[in-house]
């Protein structure tokens, strides 16, 4: 599990999984929450539903949380992903259409020979 730390305050439950990070924070005040986990620009952070800043920092990342308690979620999304998909399925394409090509023209030429 990833270290999660905050002087101001304490964390409970932390569980990590293929879709993130969530655990719970009790803010005695308004402080920094330090995640020790490798930051990415695809983290997104939000407590109760409500959108956090992530900040990279040495060794990890960290939110800044009001007082109160929270239920925290990061979640990691590729940044890239419906990018790399579509060229994906237009390199597909487009080896499908040429391989049709040659099977054109390797019909043709072979009905150029039987004449």
């Amino acid at each position: 599990l990833p270290i999660i730390r905050t002087e101001n305050g304490s964390i409970e439950n932390v569980h990590i999984d293929v879709r993130g990070i969530s655990f719970q924070a009790h803010m005695q005040k308004d402080g920094e929450v330090f995640i020790a986990e490798a930051w990415y620009p695809g983290w997104r952070c939000a407590y109760d539903g409500k959108e956090c800043v992530l900040s990279k920092q040495s060794g990890g990342m960290s939110t800044t949380l009001p007082t109160g308690e929270w239920n925290v979620e990061l979640t990691f999304q590729y940044q890239h992903m419906k990018t790399y998909a579509a060229l994906s399925i237009g390199t597909l394409i487009g080896l499908i259409g040429w391989g049709g090509v040659l099977w054109i023209r390797r019909g043709k030429q072979k009905n150029k020979r039987v004449k």
